[in-house]
């Protein structure tokens, strides 16, 4: 028998893409167990659309404008399958995403997290694949591997996942409220730490890019992200499980050094060197040392002009 899915499918003023991500979901080879639309407060067209459409699994939940996260936290309350899946309402699944969740859940029931590979959706049309790093073996579980991976790239993402429900009765795995940047990877890590990843490297996820309004095409990261923040703060206080603290270490120094490069180009160069000189940004040392070489050169540059005007 087929595991359980629900869908989550937070909609907010994506009229012009809910019905294709919709369409997407009904033409599973698996389907789910339900799709649940949580309408936040949108003002166009979009819940319309979604009541509009034939369709039994799907249920419209409405709630007043409180964002993503609380979206997303309202559709976990309601949801009733045994994984839980979050799709956007501007992306789409291929038509096997649910037949390889199965699959995975079936070879690795003791993984919190299941996830496939997922393809960068261009305006023009063209997919580009996105495969973990080569030092996690394919098709089966991450183990302590994760966070060295995803110093490389982000093999998965939010909509190509599941959750483990029976996980989710636990009140403090929840998306944290108010924040528009890295508040899935924080729920990801955390449930990964505890109870591991299995992944699929082949992409049945597409995720759109070049969406007016999304969050991580319009926000520059010039401050550290609290995602990071707390990674940070489990380390400190040996929470992150021992095998993994190594990796995670790597990406908390990568994530100081890519912000310091960020403030960097926006003309804030003693705001790079504060986040460079600090000792946590040293666990990735080559990233580290490519980093301070820049600032340097940059530092001197300005020195330079200063003396020449």
């Amino acid at each position: 028998m087929s595991m359980q899915f629900s869908i989550i499918i937070p909609l907010y003023n994506k009229a012009a893409y809910v019905e294709e991500t919709l369409h997407s979901v009904m033409a599973q080879t698996l389907q789910p167990l339900e799709v649940l639309v949580i309408d936040d407060g949108s003002t166009d067209d979009g819940p319309a659309r979604v009541a509009a459409l034939q369709y039994a699994p799907l249920r419209l939940i409405r709630q007043r404008n409180a964002g993503v996260s609380a979206a997303r936290n309202a559709g976990i309350e309601a949801a009733r399958g045994d994984y839980v899946c979050f799709l956007d309402a501007d992306d789409c699944y291929a038509p096997g995403f649910l037949a390889a969740l199965d699959a995975l859940a079936r070879r690795h029931p003791e993984a919190g997290l299941i996830a496939t590979a997922y393809a960068l959706r261009r305006a023009s049309g063209a997919l580009q694949p996105l495969r973990m790093h080569a030092s996690v073996a394919p098709g089966g579980l991450v183990g302590d591997h994760l966070y060295r991976a995803w110093c490389r790239s982000c093999f998965f993402c939010t909509i190509s996942l599941a959750l483990r429900r029976e996980l989710l009765r636990d009140p403090a795995l929840r998306f944290p409220l108010g924040e528009k940047l890295g508040e899935d990877q924080d729920l990801w890590f955390r449930v990964a730490e505890a109870h591991g990843v299995a992944y699929d490297p082949e992409a049945h996820a597409l995720y759109r890019q070049d969406v007016a309004g999304s969050a991580t095409s319009s926000l520059a990261v010039l401050d550290e992200l609290p995602v990071y923040q707390r990674l940070h703060q489990r380390l400190q206080q040996g929470r992150v499980p021992a095998s993994m603290r190594r990796g995670a270490a790597r990406l908390y120094a990568s994530h100081l050094l890519n912000v310091a490069r960020n403030r960097l180009r926006a003309g804030n160069l003693p705001g790079a060197w504060s986040l460079a000189c600090r000792p946590a940004a040293r666990r990735n040392p080559l990233y580290w040392l490519r980093t301070v070489l820049r600032l340097g050169w940059r530092q001197l540059a300005l020195r330079q002009s200063g003396r020449a005007a």
